[in-house]
This record gives C-alpha cells, sequence and structure tokens, in this order.
C-alpha cells in the first residue's frame, strides 16, 4: 500500500476587513472568520496532534508559579508579598493563576495567541483578578488611523453574530 499526502494544499488563514464590520474576519474558505475553531477542530481530529499540542502546553506552564527569593521579598514587603501570594492562588474566584496560566499556554500553543480579562481595583493601581478569555471568542478591531489595534471583539459563537453580538 503506498500513501500520497499532498503537502501543497493550504489552510492558511485569510485575513480581511468586511465593509460594515467593525472587526476583521479570520478564516478560511470552508471556515468564514472561524479559523481559530477549525484549528480546533484539528485538535480534537488527531491524538498525534492533540498530544503534541498538550505536551507543549504543559511545559510552558510548568508545575506551578514561585517565588525565587520569597524570604527576601517577606523582609522588603511583606504587605505586597502577600497580596501577591492572594492573587496566585486565588487568581478570579474559581481558579489559581497557574489554573489560568495553564489555560493561556494552551491557547498559545493551539491558537498562537490569547487572551486575558483583567480586573483592576477602583483606583486602577492593582489587578485583583484574572481571567483567560478563549482565544476562538476573539477577534481584532480594524487598525487606527496610526495603524494600531487598539480594539478587540469577544463573542461567544463567531459563526452566530446575530444572537451573539461581539462586545
Amino acid at each position: 500500500n503506498i500513501l500520497s499526502v499532498d503537502l501543497s494544499s493550504s489552510t492558511s488563514p485569510v485575513i480581511e476587513e468586511v465593509r460594515g464590520k467593525d472587526y476583521i474576519e479570520y478564516g478560511t474558505e470552508e471556515w468564514k472568520n472561524l479559523y481559530p475553531q477549525f484549528l480546533i477542530d484539528l485538535y480534537y481530529n488527531s491524538s498525534t496532534h492533540a498530544a503534541i499540542i498538550n505536551a507543549t502546553a504543559e511545559m510552558i506552564a510548568g508545575d506551578d508559579i514561585v517565588i525565587d527569593d520569597e524570604e527576601e521579598a517577606q523582609e522588603n514587603n511583606l504587605d505586597k508579598l502577600v497580596k501577591l501570594k492572594n492573587l496566585f492562588y486565588n487568581a478570579n474566584g474559581k481558579e489559581t493563576l497557574h489554573e489560568v496560566l495553564k489555560k493561556v499556554a494552551f491557547d498559545f500553543k493551539l491558537q498562537g495567541g490569547f487572551g486575558l480579562h483583567l480586573i483592576y481595583n477602583r483606583a486602577k493601581t492593582e489587578i485583583v483578578e484574572i481571567y483567560h478569555v478563549p482565544c476562538e471568542r476573539i477577534r481584532a478591531g480594524k487598525p487606527n488611523a496610526m495603524g494600531v489595534v487598539d480594539t478587540y471583539y469577544v463573542s461567544a459563537d463567531w459563526s452566530n453574530t446575530r444572537m451573539n453580538r461581539p462586545t
């Protein structure tokens, strides 16, 4: 038996501005504005691919987050150390910071990017909560006059933006 694999076909995403939409569409002919979902589909349909993604994401995230010289940090500023440790063990009321980091590492390996939702205190001087935003829910806005993307949109389902309006 001879197996032939056609490596000439490309599944690179097409990135385009669409009139009437504030976000940039990101997909292929078959996966219109759904390229991240295409990558997820590949992940679930190939055990080899999934194993590589999982192992690499685990290596990126590591075993835990630690403070190298905790004694020195404790001597210099105990209050900041306590706040940092609280964030480590309670990033958002449901997860530790390491659990968030594992999700970020997975998205980074699978999608090539990641999203975080940071909540600041009222004075906007400290981060008090950190949430992972699944990469497949994010699209970039159109660049501003300086050519910089300064807005991102989130939708629970990009295949149905009428019911799940991007915000």
